[in-house]
């Protein structure tokens, strides 16, 4: 039977069956690995410490019991027992630290875990559950606040990460080729921090941020410079979601400001004022949605504090000295210590930057000036996370880096053989970095090691702790860690030390405080009994036989914060009162204060002292034999933290 020209049949409905297969059907194989990697080791990993509840994650969550179960944003409610940590505001009220943007994507998936608590009292039911949800015990939690319900919150950063996943592997599909978003995918999830916090930690707030700042980008990148009601509203819209999951997202606002700013300018040039009118409109209603969009977190703080914001301490944010070099390559945290795929990527980008540079350009400014923020911190290391958590949000460009580094290499004119060669070494590289990441993730979450922010450990002294072989704790002694170049090599040459001291020193701070409460010292001194790596030089293994400890030239080297007048105070049996010692701070000879015998103090004038990423270097010369040096103390003697 025909038709005729003219007739039209309409296609066939699709079930939804049918359309969930051409859905899942349309994912490149990639994705659904990566998903695997992250669906297995979140069912069948516990987490750490209270489960995939855990530190600031431990609080953020505390929402939800709060609004579902007492219907208070009160963290006394949930956690009565913190109150007496955390103290109350002058409303009365716990404050929780945290922001609430997660909260909207955790709480679908809370309230199906409470109701799995009803359900598991149900005979047979409950080892069903089990299966899905492997802390649930059958017992009902009045307290909303078992391990179950952890695990069950944080399906929702899990799930929106996945989702950003499939949306960031889009996104470079239109940068880059198919293979090379392959490429790129892998190495940034499976070879990054965010593996961590997608399913050891899903309850900090980097996952649902990593999601909100890709959505983010995708929107700005997906239409071009085109802006449109509808556009704007969307922009205006992830703007504020991604500041929610972290005020430091808007950030992320730079590069649709620079492309507006783009379209006013390119208008003026042509004398089209109306257009650039249009263009300034535009803007501002972005900005009011963003604004709009954030507004919850707005009111919460005025709930808590009674003020638009969140009070913060005084010295929180060392603007003129950030811990750049720090954040960049120390073990405490670095990047590219923790992220060794990021060599691969900074080649990238300088060659995205050539390839697309206004795209590249924007993405690259916005992460530096993060770079920036962060590392004025003060505690620039996060002070509990795996590898620098701060920038999981940022995971794109490290995305972006690799696969355009893929392409140039892979797809580049060239013999066949040498494009072959450059995918298997390219591959295999990254495969010993995801495996190295996924050894890190397990020697940490189970408690193996410390966490990256407890300090700058080398990495000998890492495998050491997780029992690994001596053999490679040896070998990185005396080459010390790769991914530490170029910056450990320049200090061990500006400070005459070893590459395995700089792994042990850049990143830890003498005299560093709490990063809540700056009266609290963390780190007042170096005990010479525990053989510290800042005593580069004249450190004894073992006391000589007149009792001596050290030798009679000690060199150290003295990291601090901030640069500030200082009380040095050695502490030790000097034969006497040390009258024949000579102390030198950054090469100045010091005039010795009256002290006990015990004791030989100086004062150090601010001029005198370096702050990060420099080094004092303090030379002790003319002890006596038989000298016992116990301590070397760095007192402040200003209040800037004030």
């Amino acid at each position: 039977m025909t038709t005729e020209a003219g007739d039209s049949q309409a296609p066939p409905k699709l079930t939804l069956w049918q359309r969930l297969r051409t859905w899942a059907g349309g994912i490149d194989r990639s994705v659904w690995l990566v998903w695997l990697c992250l669906v297995l080791h979140y069912r069948f990993t516990r987490g750490i410490f209270q489960g995939k509840g855990s530190g600031d994650g431990f609080f953020g969550f505390m929402y939800l019991p709060g609004l579902v179960l007492h219907h208070s944003f009160d963290l006394g409610k949930p956690a009565a027992e913190w109150v007496a940590t955390l103290g109350r505001e002058l409303t009365g009220l716990t404050a929780n630290p945290c922001p609430i943007g997660p909260v909207i994507l955790w709480l679908p998936f809370y309230l199906l875990g409470l109701l799995f608590h009803k359900l598991a009292q149900l005979p047979g039911v409950g080892f069903l559950l089990t299966l899905l949800v492997p802390t649930l015990d059958g017992k009902l939690a009045p307290n909303g606040r078992t391990e179950a319900d952890f695990y069950m919150a944080g399906l929702g950063s899990l799930v929106a990460g996945m989702w950003g996943i499939l949306i960031l592997f889009r996104l470079l599909c239109r940068r880059v080729s198919r293979a090379a978003a392959r490429f790129a995918i892998v190495g940034a999830v499976l070879a990054s921090p965010l593996f961590w916090y997608l399913t050891t930690q899903p309850l900090y707030q980097h996952a649902t941020a990593f999601f909100a700042v890709t959505m983010l980008i995708d929107a700005w990148d997906r239409d071009g410079n085109s802006l449109s009601l509808r556009r704007c509203l969307l922009l205006g819209f992830w703007s504020g979601f991604a500041a929610l999951q972290r005020p430091q997202e808007a950030l992320w606002m730079l590069p649709i400001g620079l492309s507006v700013l783009g379209q006013i300018v390119g208008h003026l040039r042509r004398q089209a004022g109306r257009e650039a009118l249009r263009s300034l409109c535009h803007g501002l209603l972005i900005l009011a949605v963003a604004a709009l969009t954030f507004l919850p977190q707005v009111l919460l703080w005025i709930h808590y504090y009674g003020s638009f914001r969140a009070p913060q301490r005084a010295g929180h944010f060392l603007w003129g000295s950030p811990a750049l070099v720090e954040s960049l390559f120390s073990m405490r945290a670095g990047i590219f210590p923790w992220v060794p795929a990021m060599y691969l990527a900074v080649v990238g980008i300088g060659l995205s930057c050539r390839r697309q540079a206004g795209f590249t350009l924007a993405l690259l400014l916005t992460a530096l000036l993060e770079l920036y923020v962060n590392a004025s911190a003060w505690d620039f290391h996060g002070s509990w996370s795996f590898g620098p958590r701060r920038y999981t949000d940022a995971i794109l460009v490290l995305a972006l880096g690799l696969g355009v580094l893929y392409t140039v290499l892979t797809e580049t004119p060239q013999k066949q053989r040498w494009q072959r060669l450059w995918r298997s070494v390219l591959w295999g590289f990254l495969l010993l970095l995801g495996v190295q990441n996924l050894v890190l993730v397990e020697w940490m979450r189970t408690r193996r090691t410390k966490s990256s922010s407890a300090g700058a450990y080398s990495a000998a002294t890492w495998i050491r702790w997780a029992k690994g072989p001596d053999w490679l704790a040896r070998t990185l002694e005396r080459t010390g860690y790769p991914f530490l170049q170029p910056a450990s090599a320049l200090y061990a040459v500006a400070y005459q030390t070893s590459l395995h001291s700089v792994e042990n020193i850049l990143g830890n701070f003498v005299n560093e405080r709490d990063w809540r409460i700056r009266d609290y010292v963390l780190t007042p001194s170096i005990v010479v009994a525990d053989k510290p790596p800042q005593i580069v030089e004249g450190l004894l293994a073992s006391p000589s036989a007149a009792g001596s400890n050290v030798a009679a030239r000690v060199r150290v080297l003295v990291p601090l914060v901030v640069s500030e007048p200082l009380r040095l105070i050695l502490e030790g049996d000097f034969r006497g009162r040390g009258l024949g010692v000579i102390v030198r701070f950054n090469g100045r000879r010091l005039v010795l204060e009256r002290s006990p015998a015990s004791q030989l103090a100086f004062l150090l004038e601010q001029s005198a002292v370096k702050a990060r990423p420099l080094w004092n270097e303090l030379v002790i010369e003319g002890l006596p034999d038989g000298t016992q040096l116990q301590r070397i103390t760095v007192q402040s003697t200003s209040r800037w933290w004030k």
